[in-house]
């Protein structure tokens, strides 16, 4: 580490400072260092072994840089719960003890585990360089040799995004407009239901038609007695009939009205 990484506050420079008093690094109340982040600050060259004998450590970034070489094995040896690798130029394969090592990037919570929780494989990659329950890595073609890679360099990366993103947006569509079809279809049979019960009284009605009676001269005074066709007794005078508007013989049961002058 030189002077020219990104981010240096000087205080790397100074051998003997307070390793809790440097940039990037975070202690515990007893002092140890639980967390480093180091990331996007232009280091070069290999992990350091003796990283993996810092007792406390639980969080080590070290994503977006120059770094080179392998995973060092002793990372294992870390209590760690988070640890990111990622957009390096680091090669090889993730130490299995380190892939097998419950709670780094949730890796075990499932019961499963996975190199890919440390840092997508060789020929793939992520968002993040490294799997989580949301993002997985995808394939890349091409010829780098890089593990954790945040993007590809081939083209087909980019189709297969966008190709993801069309489906996204078909899937999309096809959702809403199902949704669209089964409102419409459901207006349509609450109108079908309350047409065919809005005729169905109608018809009902229907069948019992009314006739009228009407006592008088149709003056202002004159009353109307409907009466029932079947039952009524009421006398009426032919020549009076006239005056009877009968509705058509649909039902056997039917109401009319009679005109008849006030006595």
């Amino acid at each position: 580490m030189g002077s020219d990484w990104i981010g240096s506050d000087g205080s790397w420079e100074n051998n003997n400072a307070d390793p809790c008093t440097l940039q990037g690094v975070e202690c515990n109340q007893n002092g140890s260092v639980q967390k480093l982040d180091l990331s996007d600050r232009n280091l070069s060259g290999k992990i350091e072994k003796s990283i993996g004998y810092m007792t406390n450590l639980q969080e080590l970034d070290l994503s977006s840089n120059q770094l080179t070489g392998k995973v060092p094995v002793e990372l294992s040896l870390l209590p760690l719960t988070y640890l990111n690798i990622a957009n390096n130029r680091i090669t090889g394969d993730i130490p299995s003890v380190l892939c097998q090592k419950n709670d780094v990037n949730g890796n075990g919570v499932d019961g499963s585990f996975s190199c890919s929780r440390i840092a997508c494989p060789v020929g793939s990659f992520s968002s993040t360089g490294y799997e989580t329950n949301l993002n997985e890595c995808g394939l890349c073609n091409d010829q780098v040799n890089y593990i954790g890679r945040i993007t590809c360099d081939d083209a087909s990366s980019d189709d297969a995004s966008s190709g993801e993103i069309t489906s996204g947006f078909i899937i999309g569509l096809s959702a809403a407009l199902a949704l669209v079809a089964f409102g419409f279809v459901g207006w349509f049979i609450v109108r079908r239901v309350r047409k065919q019960r809005f005729y169905g009284s109608w018809n009902k009605n229907e069948d019992t038609t009314m006739a009228s009676v009407t006592i008088g001269d149709g003056s202002p005074g004159d009353e109307r007695l409907p009466f029932n066709t079947v039952d009524a007794s009421f006398p009426v005078d032919e020549q009076s009939s006239a005056g009877v508007s009968k509705s058509s013989s649909r039902s056997s049961k039917k109401e009319v009205w009679l005109d008849v002058p006030r006595i």
